[in-house]
């Protein structure tokens, strides 16, 4: 039977809001989604298995997000530290910011372990264009600065696309 797996803090269940689940015949699970009657949602996860997070909105700053990530259940949360469409490569983070995240964190029974942090989309380290590529791995190394202050267990990004040159450039 199909799952409806969230994103947001308004889980869903085939289109509809988290309480009409019960209506369809389903019970809301920890996870942030709604499973089908009689599963055991209190079971605890396998050893090994994967956590389930989300990448919630960050109106409102990093702790909105985890707390979102908290309302919806989640297991891991996926945040940007910065603006995701700009290179970032002067950003950073203050000790109070990181402290609010990390309260945030407990508050929310997550550890920074469950926090993983997505880079920002515009850091094309593949570029042939050497100021693009320049300024991607600037913003990059801060990012990994930013993902290191926050203890978060890792941090993704899209390298990039080399567009017409040549693989050997």
């Amino acid at each position: 039977m199909a799952m409806s797996i969230i994103s947001t803090d308004r889980p869903t269940h085939y289109g509809q809001p988290l309480a009409r689940c019960n209506e369809a015949g389903d019970q809301p699970a920890s996870l942030g989604m709604c499973v089908p009657s009689g599963s055991d949602v209190s079971a605890p996860r396998p050893s090994g298995a994967p956590m389930i997070g989300v990448h919630p909105a960050d109106d409102g700053g990093l702790p909105m997000a985890i707390r979102r990530a908290a309302a919806a259940g989640a297991e891991a949360v996926q945040v940007f530290t910065a603006p995701p469409t700009y290179y970032n490569e002067k950003v950073s983070f203050k000790p109070p910011k990181v402290a609010a995240a990390h309260a945030a964190l407990s508050d929310a029974g997550l550890t920074p372990r469950a926090l993983f942090v997505h880079a920002a989309y515009v850091l094309n380290t593949a570029s042939p264009e050497e100021e693009k590529a320049r300024r991607a791995a600037s913003g990059l190394a801060k990012e990994f600065e930013r993902t290191t202050a926050l203890g978060a267990w890792g941090c993704c990004f899209h390298p990039g696309s080399a567009g017409d040159s040549a693989p050997e450039d």
